[in-house]
């Protein structure tokens, strides 16, 4: 290959090299919302890369300059025309006019509130340890801390924790460095999650168990008949007031109104509790919740049914509680839905013999029995 062809192969490859370069895109102009100093942080490190990936900083000053107040936009230029330099020369100089725009952006920084910003900053509850730590280092560099930044990013952190047992742990070391506080908190945070998930693990293994099917149980058919009985006719029908016959009807065994006599429950009685039989001994009853529709009953009657969870046949669990500064003697029933308190306790307790202080309930209490 001639000397002329290797000149014309070295052009071309210089040529090809430019037009590359010209097709980076420009780095973002410099913002003057927010943070300045942060802002221009940014902006410098983007403008730096850009000048080495384009070849621009083989250029003379004056190219230079011309690109630099091209990329950093028209706000920025305002400001610009309105710094003094010592001479006409240095508004080419590029570095004579990034430490203007330098000590602009800097001097626009209010320190207290920067230090402000940062000693209030506490982990979010979405936040790892590690983005948190990434945020602190961004607001402590405008702190102008200088050799503190390190301790005070660690003070920081042990006192915007979440958890207070990895808190904990870092106040149990007298020496505690950053790296050492970081690595503390890695592993709890690693360790809290494996906890997590294990304990997930093992809830899902007991409701499996719990719910394999008990031997001799068969569960009532749902779609056998089209309505349940009535527990106030007997009968089977929509449940609504308006199709109840008993509805407004009086019993006539009980003298009360909204049942029949077939479904009355005045005068039943249950096996006492005291002295149970050799077949109730262990048996164990349990009662669920029941509530009617609304469109069943009125605006202002409900039905609840108090349910208990017992075994009939073992020793009763009480407690002495406080009422109004009162001892008072409850069974404990971990199954019922509401509390009760005998008349005669309630006109001791409150000194309320004529009950004048109780109010009307829209709600009725029936047994579950």
């Amino acid at each position: 290959m001639s000397d002329n062809e290797v000149e014309v192969v070295a052009e071309a490859k210089i040529s090809t090299e430019r037009i590359m370069n010209t097709y980076l895109p420009f780095p973002q102009k410099l913002e003057f919302r927010g943070n300045i100093a942060t802002n221009w942080k940014r902006f410098k490190r983007m403008w730096t890369n850009y000048e080495i990936a384009t070849g621009l900083e083989k250029q003379e000053g004056k190219t230079r300059t011309a690109t630099f107040l091209t990329c950093i936009g028209a706000d920025a230029l305002e400001f610009f025309d309105g710094f003094v330099f010592a001479n006409k020369g240095e508004t080419n100089d590029v570095d004579a006019v990034i430490e203007k725009f330098e000590n602009f952006c800097f001097g626009k920084t209010n320190e207290t509130y920067e230090r402000y910003c940062l000693h209030k900053r506490d982990q979010e509850q979405v936040e790892n340890i590690d983005t948190y730590v990434a945020a602190l280092r961004t607001l402590v560099k405008t702190c102008n801390y200088g050799t503190l930044e390190e301790s005070l990013i660690r003070d920081r952190i042990v006192i915007g924790l979440r958890e207070n047992s990895t808190r904990k742990k870092l106040l149990q070391d007298a020496k505690l460095t950053l790296n050492h506080c970081v690595d503390i908190c890695r592993a709890n945070e690693k360790t809290s999650i494996q906890m997590k998930d294990i304990s997930q693990e093992e809830v899902k293994y007991v409701r499996r168990r719990d719910q394999k099917p008990r031997k001799n149980f068969t569960p009532r058919p749902q779609t056998d008949k089209k309505f349940d009985d009535c527990k106030y006719c007997g009968r089977q029908h929509v449940q609504k007031r308006e199709a109840c016959p008993a509805w407004g009807k009086t019993c006539g065994k009980c003298g009360k109104s909204k049942h029949f006599k077939i479904k009355c429950e005045s005068g039943r009685t249950t096996p006492s509790a005291n002295k149970p039989n050799s077949r109730q001994k262990n048996k164990r009853t349990v009662h669920n919740i029941e509530q009617f529709d609304e469109e069943y009953m009125s605006d202002e009657e409900y039905m609840f049914i108090v349910e208990d969870v017992n075994t009939v046949g073992l020793n009763r669990i009480n407690a002495i509680m406080n009422v109004q500064n009162k001892p008072v003697k409850f069974q404990l029933d971990c199954g019922s839905t509401v509390n009760v308190l005998p008349t005669k306790d309630y006109k001791k307790i409150f000194n309320d013999k004529d009950l004048a202080q109780l109010k009307p309930s829209n709600q009725i209490l029936v047994m579950f029995n």
